[in-house]
């Protein structure tokens, strides 16, 4: 067992001057990272141990070409991508750009899932027994960006910068828990997270399971929520506006009422006339200036005496 540990050691020291690795999930596209110009030749195998190995995909002049077995799952129009991958498609792959090779280690893994409602409390599953191993620590990271790192010698814990709050297991390596876990989740903490252990900064393994794939549902406000108090704002300014509209509009419908009825009792009632000299109808126009005059000839005015002697 010892064995294997180092020459994984080794394997990975080996890996980490000359070539690179990649990571995906179960399911999830994987690019590998060529980086031969455009316009030249570039291939990609899978090792296996003989002289000639597998032919994943070429490209000649921009255009790529799949090998056989990998035809229904190679992106060409990027060439060197899997838009589904395989728990079997991990091992030890070779970049050979004219005359220069690189070896690129691909882990494909299995990740349990979670889903959490923002503000909730998170926990990352994760174990590996430490028990007569080699490693040295135990890494959470997401998207290659370290969250938290133990030292398993010491118990000492790192968090990375902007992962402060995120903890492990109070269970630790006694249980060989190592669960990832913090008291609210936030929109910005969903993604993928895994899971690894290490030994003077090379990866030497996964834990179990090796990552964590987190979806965090966004809280929307329920319309029939009370809103708090908004000092200073748009809102509030809003909500006394209104207030004073309403108090203006049931303090003014009394007397609003009072000069409707006002106007339809000027309207319509029947004006209180004196008979005229005839015993019924009022004086008109006409008997006014036919009426006689004493000293006088000529029709008079309506403002003349003889006017204010018949209306008396």
């Amino acid at each position: 067992m010892n064995l294997i540990l180092q020459f994984a050691m080794i394997f990975g020291m080996i890996l980490r001057v000359y070539g690179g690795s990649v990571r995906g999930i179960v399911g999830d596209p994987v690019q590998f990272p060529v980086n031969c110009p455009m316009n030249g030749r570039a291939d990609l195998y899978r090792e296996d141990g003989t002289v000639n190995p597998p032919l994943v995909a070429a490209r000649r002049d921009g255009v790529c070409t799949s090998g056989d077995g990998f035809t229904d799952r190679l992106d060409l129009n990027s060439c060197f991508t899997f838009r589904r991958s395989l728990y079997t498609d991990a091992g030890l792959y070779e970049i050979r750009c004219g005359s220069g090779r690189e070896h690129i280690q691909l882990d494909v893994v299995v990740a349990s899932e979670s889903s959490v409602s923002e503000g909730e409390q998170v926990t990352l599953r994760c174990y590996y027994k430490t028990a007569g191993g080699q490693v040295e620590a135990l890494r959470w990271d997401k998207n290659g960006v370290m969250v938290l790192e133990v030292d398993l010698s010491t118990g000492e814990i790192t968090n990375g910068t902007g992962f402060e709050g995120k903890r492990l297991s109070p269970a630790g390596a006694t249980d060989g828990d190592f669960s990832l876990t913090w008291d609210q989740a936030q929109v910005q903490d969903e993604g993928d997270y895994f899971c690894s252990v290490r030994s003077k900064g090379v990866r030497m393994g996964w834990g179990n399971p090796a990552a964590a794939r987190l979806k965090v549902i966004k809280k929307h406000l329920d319309p029939t929520t009370p809103r708090p108090p908004q000092n200073g704002t748009t809102g509030e300014r809003m909500e006394t506006w209104t207030t004073v509209i309403i108090t203006a509009a049931v303090t003014s419908l009394p007397w609003a009422l009072l000069c409707l009825f006002l106007v339809w009792w000027l309207k319509f009632r029947r004006p209180n006339v004196s008979p005229g000299p005839d015993g019924g109808r009022p004086p008109t126009d006409v008997d006014i200036k036919l009426l006689p005059h004493g000293n006088s000839a000529g029709p008079q005015t309506n403002g003349g005496p003889q006017v204010q002697n018949l209306i008396q």
